[in-house]
């Protein structure tokens, strides 16, 4: 068996002792739970969907089996993404609103900005676990079959971190800012520091899941397969528990809970130690705790979700076959059913209290746009208060102004009850220059930039704006028939930064339509020193924005005047007129009975047409008769051979008159 194969098989293992403890554990009674007071919808996505994310407003899932992901808005699919080969994880960067995704089978990253994939990007053998660090903004792809992890920036790829044997997961610390990752087949947790390997923590064998409590700074690791879950404290794995078959992990603010892939037991850690076990109805595969309502979801064998309030199932929610990872928003949880090509939304009325979160400002001019960042959700106001109701649990938060330093800059908060934070903000003295460099453009053209509402515009090759540190959208003006590139984006100024743009021409089409020429007949149109020819009545040319020069070229026995210069700043049709070359035939013969004397015949060919005359004369002599007989056909030019002819014949006439009227005058 390949190796790069026995390691996703290894990583699967798991998930197969969870499927047959699953059917072992089946039938256990259910305990004393209802589904009251829940609302649950069935979505159908894609073939086997694993993972999933919110972002921008709009779930995402991922499904592995039909290569795909399916982007839902409230409970509609609005599109369906072709993504690589056995696409199985999900990141979101909220930085860029970027959605990534590794493809295990393709070996690569597909990028996605709304409903589009805007790229691919190659990362090494085997991509697998995805996550993002918003200390840097960077994202982070195992490696699985190439042993190691790819940083990605954007839609770059920047950095390789060399690995230890079998990186399948993450877990982000953001008190500390370092990223740990789960070598499955080292049996140890790697931490890096942006892009440095710091330290290796050797843990227990064949380690799957990881997690980190912000409230203890503890990192937790679980093995399924030894049956223990390791303690990490910075970079030191400080002690070890022993759980049965532990895998599944979350967090409240009091506890963290493990799931058993084998028994349908919770255990719940105070620190580094289990202070209850909780059973449940079914074998719990995934676990999530939710916030807003203070409650701990858990995926189960059973098909159902099961609700803990205060370490206390209280509810059996039913979905569809194989539940698996749940993520959720304010209103609605939504719970991935791999069997099932399905994702359950749950809509909870039950436990609600709202309690009102208030954030007054202080320091802001009047009418000064500020924002606050609740759990990944977006507030802004113009006013020194912004409200919001929300249900107790645990938020993170985040304030910002343009321009402006804020105290406090973020924080946590256990919202138990009603509360209000004060902010203070101060102007941020220093500033950067933001640089915009063009190219393309001929000498003199002007063009702009617009960042927030600010115009700056320039006939020259650079617009510079001095701000204050902030993050900014730009996009550019562009004169007409260019495009440029970039025409839009967004920065996060920190430094004096320059940005490229490069305009390029706009590209049109000339179709030249031919009339007048027989069916199949090759004909040709030079443009600016280039020739393009067809045999159907159609040449289509495609060019930059410019000025041209064209002429249709005569073919055999046709002929065309057609000719020109064009401006070339939009799609434009020509017609090319052929007619036929004419040929005209002009012959004079005489006649006489006198055999001693011969004249010359003359015959004349004329071809005349708008553009080209070509005159060809041939002269014969003829014997002479006892008749005369003149045949005259002129069309347009008479040689000076046939004028002498026609004065000799018309001599001729007169003598023979003359003598007629001298014979007749004597016989009177």
């Amino acid at each position: 068996m390949p190796k790069n194969t026995s390691k996703k098989i290894l990583t699967l293992l798991v998930f197969s002792i969870f499927i047959l403890s699953a059917a072992t554990f089946f039938n256990t009674q259910a305990q004393n739970t209802n589904t009251q007071n829940f609302s649950v919808t069935n979505i159908p996505v894609g073939n086997a969907p694993t993972s999933e994310t919110i972002a921008n407003g709009l779930l995402y899932v991922v499904n592995e089996g039909s290569n795909s992901v399916s982007i839902i808005n409230g409970t509609k699919v609005i599109a369906n993404i072709s993504v690589g080969s056995a696409p199985d994880a999900i990141a979101y960067d909220p930085s860029n609103h970027y959605v990534y995704v590794p493809n295990f089978e393709s070996n690569y990253v597909s990028v996605i900005n709304g409903t589009k994939v805007i790229a691919n990007i190659s990362t090494g053998e085997e991509p697998d676990a995805i996550i993002y660090d918003p200390s840097n903004h960077y994202v982070y792809v195992a490696v699985l079959g190439a042993n190691s992890v790819a940083v990605i920036n954007g839609t770059s790829k920047i950095d390789c971190i060399t690995h230890q044997e079998g990186p399948i997961g993450f877990v982000y610390d953001n008190s500390t800012n370092l990223l740990y990752v789960i070598d499955v087949e080292f049996g140890s947790v790697s931490v890096i520091n942006g892009t440095t390997v710091i330290a290796n923590i050797q843990v227990q064998s064949y380690p799957q899941c990881g997690i980190y409590d912000p409230y203890n700074g503890y990192i937790y690791v679980s093995s399924p397969l030894t049956n223990t879950i390791s303690v990490i404290s910075g970079t030191k794995d400080i002690v070890t528990i022993n759980m049965t078959g532990a895998f599944s992990l979350t967090y409240t603010p009091s506890y963290v809970y493990a799931g058993s892939a084998t028994e349908n037991l919770i255990s719940v850690i105070k620190n580094t130690s289990i202070i209850q076990n909780i059973t449940i109805s079914g074998i719990p595969s995934y676990m999530l705790y939710n916030p807003y309502n203070n409650l701990i979801l858990v995926s189960t064998s059973n098909n159902t979700v099961t609700v803990l309030y205060n370490n206390t199932p209280i509810y059996n929610i039913p979905v569809g076959k194989e539940p698996r990872q749940i993520v959720y928003n304010y209103t609605n949880v939504y719970v991935i059913n791999t069997e099932s090509n399905s994702v359950s939304l749950i809509s909870s009325s039950a436990l609600k209290v709202f309690y009102t979160l208030t954030f007054v400002e202080e320091g802001l001019p009047q009418g000064t746009k500020w924002e606050v960042d609740i759990n990944g959700t977006n507030i802004s106001s113009v006013s020194n208060n912004i409200s919001v109701k929300l249900l107790p649990g645990l938020y993170y938060y985040q304030v910002y102004a343009k321009g402006f330093n804020a105290t406090p800059e973020k924080g946590i908060i256990n919202l138990t009850s009603s509360e209000t934070i004060t902010v203070k903000f101060s102007p941020i003295t220093e500033k950067y220059t933001l640089t915009f460099y063009e190219k393309g453009l001929p000498s003199g053209t002007t063009w702009g930039v617009n960042i927030d509402g600010i115009t700056n515009q320039t006939s020259g090759n650079k617009i510079t704006f001095t701000l204050p540190s902030g993050e900014y959208s730009y996009n550019v003006i562009t004169p007409p028939y260019y495009t440029p590139i970039p025409s839009e984006g967004t920065i996060d100024l920190t430094h004096n930064a320059t940005i490229n743009i490069t305009f390029v021409k706009n590209n049109y089409t000339i179709t030249f339509v031919e009339e007048g020429l027989p069916q199949g007949t090759k004909w040709e149109v030079d443009i600016n020193g280039t020739t393009y020819y067809n045999t159907s009545n159609m040449i289509i040319v495609t060019l930059p924005y410019g000025i041209y020069f064209y002429k249709a070229l005569n073919v055999s026995n046709y002929e065309t005047n057609a000719s020109g210069t064009i401006t070339l700043n939009k799609n434009i049709t020509l017609n090319i007129i052929y007619e036929p070359i004419v040929t005209t035939t002009t012959t004079t013969t005489s006649t006489t009975t006198t055999t001693t004397t011969s004249t010359s015949t003359t015959t004349t060919t004329t071809t005349s047409t708008s553009s080209v005359s070509t005159t060809t004369t041939s002269s014969t002599t003829t014997p002479v008769t006892s008749s005369t007989t003149t045949t005259s056909s002129i069309t347009s030019t008479t040689t000076r051979s046939s004028n002498s002819t026609l004065l000799i014949v018309g001599i001729i006439i007169a003598i023979i008159i003359i003598v007629g009227i001298i014979v007749l005058l004597r016989r009177r």
